[in-house]
């Protein structure tokens, strides 16, 4: 190990995503949980979709006072869709829906009237509100430790 580049103990990411599949955010969530360092996420805008269960993966979570959450059930286009395509679509969105659930129970204090919203159309929790219900730890911009290097990825 090169002296001048020690390991890193502790990664800063600033994190923004629209969301993606469910299966990529089920296993950037798995990914999070498993590291052996720290890692703090900062949501610095907009944190939606699966994104949001990938979030849930860190152990600290901070989100700018101005950013967003958003979380929706699992949604599919029935475009060019068959019977038999919509069947199998239904049973694979429940299945997904089922798994974001769990890790959602798993961290959050939702209410019934957010459950009942999230099962409508879709649920959004500003900076504040995602501290009171355990999906971020504190309201806090984006600080890296003074002196720490800056990577783009």
């Amino acid at each position: 190990m090169n002296s001048l580049n020690p390991p890193a103990t502790h990664i800063h990411l600033l994190f923004q995503s629209l969301g993606g599949s469910v299966g990529d955010g089920i296993c950037l969530y798995n990914f999070f949980q498993a590291l052996t360092i720290d890692l703090t996420l900062y949501n610095v805008g907009a944190v939606q979709s699966i994104a949001t269960i990938a979030y849930l993966g860190a152990k600290k979570r901070k989100t700018s006072a101005y950013a967003v959450f958003g979380l929706h059930r699992t949604h599919s286009s029935p475009q060019f869709a068959t019977a038999s395509r919509l069947q199998a679509a239904t049973e694979l969105m429940t299945i997904d829906d089922k798994r974001t659930e769990a890790i959602l129970r798993k961290h959050l204090r939702l209410t019934d009237k957010h459950w009942s919203q999230l099962n409508l159309i879709e649920l959004a929790l500003t900076g504040e509100e995602a501290v009171s219900v355990g999906l971020a730890d504190e309201v806090a911009e984006f600080s890296p430790p003074k002196g720490a290097k800056i990577y783009a990825l």
